[in-house]
């Protein structure tokens, strides 16, 4: 996912492997390079798909090739906002704010950082390893108290 330098949009399938389709869109969109992601679907997995996918907009395989166009083009026109969601939390990026429902949220740093990794890998086990590595900045090699 490192390679999106020059990116305009992305195309992510999601006909053979809805799940790794649902990880790719997710990966995507809390990536620090925001692009566009557009889902291309098929009608027998058209409903397993869902906002919370992180996806912009999606296309069915049997679209005609001006709606294809018309969608694309449609995609670079929605801002795209450094703002993750989920649940409650809303994480803004650009803003350096963090909230719960109505409710602003005074955080350090360190607990901006933690928070916005969380809530940009929902639903996945994250590691006290991949933790420290990826939010503090260090490996780690025991006796922290972290």
């Amino acid at each position: 996912m490192s390679h999106l330098e020059g990116v305009d949009d992305v195309l992510v399938d999601c006909h053979d492997e809805p799940a790794k389709a649902r990880e790719a869109c997710l990966r995507l969109s809390c990536h620090e390079r925001r692009v566009p992601v557009l889902l291309l679907v098929g009608s027998d997995t058209l409903s397993v798909i869902s906002p919370d996918w992180g996806m912009d907009d999606f296309l069915c395989d049997s679209a005609t090739p001006s709606e294809a166009e018309t969608r694309l083009r449609c995609l670079f026109t929605i801002q795209v906002t450094n703002q993750l969601v989920a649940g409650p939390f809303t994480v803004d990026e650009d803003g350096y704010t963090a909230s719960v429902g109505d409710k602003d949220l005074d955080l350090t740093y360190t607990e901006f950082e933690l928070l916005k990794y969380l809530v940009g890998h929902p639903g996945r086990v994250l590691t006290r390893d991949l933790l420290l590595s990826d939010v503090w900045g260090y490996d780690y090699y025991g006796g922290t108290r972290t």
